[in-house]
């Protein structure tokens, strides 16, 4: 009897251990509508030793990915022409955990102070192609050219320790 109970104790530990989990959502996306899909967002998922898992959404934003073990991972997400995201400590505590979420994040209003709470030394951020004026303001240091690309939300940047913000 002795032997039953504990082959069963094993049995049920060892079903409990071994189970996988799912992680699936939708990505909606942050230029077009917060109501509209995105798709070709890529998902990369790293767990502590290192093990990689992927996802790709589809044409509706779904994506899914599985036989992830619970536990706490880094989630980066991205696509072509985007800024990636990154979530640090991302937990996975279910066996069918969903996580939607709009990606890129919309930007939010910055105020010209420096994370590392000082307000001198910060220069605007320009976007786009510069012109002979935007060009000599750089070359002065008064302003911090970034690039033709303007769907980042950094409008600020700190001399002092190189961050933009």
């Amino acid at each position: 009897m002795k032997t039953i109970v504990y082959l069963s104790i094993l049995f049920f530990v060892n079903h409990i251990f071994s189970q996988t989990a799912t992680l699936k959502g939708k990505v909606f996306d942050g230029f077009i509508c917060s109501e509209c899909s995105f798709p070709g967002v890529v998902l990369i998922l790293t767990d502590k030793d290192g093990n990689t898992f992927y996802a790709k959404t589809d044409i509706d934003g779904n994506y899914k990915i599985e036989n992830l073990k619970n536990g706490v991972y880094t989630l980066k997400v991205n696509a072509t022409g985007v800024r990636e995201k990154v979530y640090e400590n991302f937990i996975i505590d279910s066996s069918e955990q969903k996580f939607e979420f709009t990606f890129p994040e919309p930007c939010k209003e910055s105020e010209k102070l420096c994370p590392k709470q000082h307000t001198d030394n910060i220069i605007p951020i320009v976007y786009g192609l510069p012109n002979k004026r935007t060009l000599k303001k750089a070359e002065k240091g008064k302003i911090k050219l970034g690039g033709c690309d303007s769907g980042f939300c950094e409008k600020w940047y700190c001399k002092t320790h190189n961050i933009s913000f």
